[in-house]
């Protein structure tokens, strides 16, 4: 894959041709980044550069595990009381 000296990025774009063309349509002067894939590969014009993405082994420790929301405690602390 060949390195392109890209400038600042004004716009990301992510697989959504009627998004795109419409973004080119009210900001011709804007550099949009686009994700590389088969959807995007067509579109080749000065302003829009594709941005390879990959995706990694995450695993489930990977992510923040929120606590349950405040409604679902309260309704189990509900039932918990009832079925004592």
């Amino acid at each position: 894959m060949e390195m392109v000296d890209i400038p600042l990025i004004d716009i990301f774009i992510d697989d959504n041709p009627v998004i795109i063309e419409k973004t080119r349509d009210f900001f011709p002067d804007k550099c949009l980044i686009l994700s590389d894939n088969a959807v995007n590969r067509y579109i080749k014009v000065p302003n829009i550069y594709h941005l390879k993405t990959t995706v990694s082994d995450l695993k489930n420790e990977d992510f923040i595990q929120n606590e349950k929301p405040k409604k679902y405690k309260n309704k189990q602390r509900l039932l918990d009381t009832i079925n004592k």
